[in-house]
């Protein structure tokens, strides 16, 4: 499961051409912002803003595969960036490779606020609050998908518990949904445990 994410400028960039793609991406223009962000990597092959919205306009036509390699440029450029590695996250369980996306969302709601505030490739306190609820989002959703309902309900109260008024890529809405559904794969589970121990007797 992923959603578009607010992110930093580029690193070589002008601010006007940044914000040009950024607009183009929020409008759904995923073509055209890919032609400029393509035109723009071809004289800043390393910047890392570049690749990820790269990655974000393959995977919103869902051509996993190009996003997962362009985020994983991303991350060998800027292995701290909070905002590449939940685009990496969301790529991963894209192409079924769901212990690794947890493993990049736990490595950004392990640090602090401050740290992805002001660390590399911070953006202020709100942004780090944004991307810290909406790891843990991820996190719920991804610990449904292997089958951790403990692990998942964990994750999506802390993201109920965290929003507030918290900008966020994720409704509460959603968030309640999936505590729906993982309080009912709990129940199930726990009905087939109880089956197979009638069937025991």
């Amino acid at each position: 499961m992923q959603a578009r994410h607010p992110r930093n400028d580029s690193d070589q960039l002008g601010r006007s051409e940044s914000r040009r793609i950024e607009r183009l991406m929020s409008e759904g223009r995923w073509t055209s912002a890919r032609s400029r962000i393509v035109s723009a990597l071809r004289k800043h092959p390393n910047d890392h803003f570049l690749l990820s919205c790269l990655s974000l306009t393959y995977y919103e036509q869902d051509q996993f595969t190009k996003a997962l390699e362009s985020s994983r440029r991303a991350i060998a450029l800027k292995p701290k960036c909070p905002a590449s590695l939940w685009e990496h996250a969301g790529n991963l369980s894209a192409v079924g490779r769901h212990k690794e996306a947890i493993a990049c969302c736990r490595s950004v709601v392990r640090r602090s606020l401050d740290s992805l505030a002001y660390g590399e490739c911070g953006d202020g306190l709100a942004y780090a609050k944004t991307i810290s609820i909406d790891c843990r989002f991820q996190l719920g959703f991804l610990y449904y998908t292997v089958g951790d309902i403990r692990r998942g309900m964990f994750y999506t109260r802390e993201y109920i518990r965290r929003r507030g008024r918290a900008r966020s890529a994720y409704t509460m809405s959603q968030a309640r949904r999936l505590m729906d559904d993982l309080r009912a794969a709990r129940s199930k589970r726990k009905r087939e445990r109880a089956g197979g121990k009638e069937r025991q007797r």
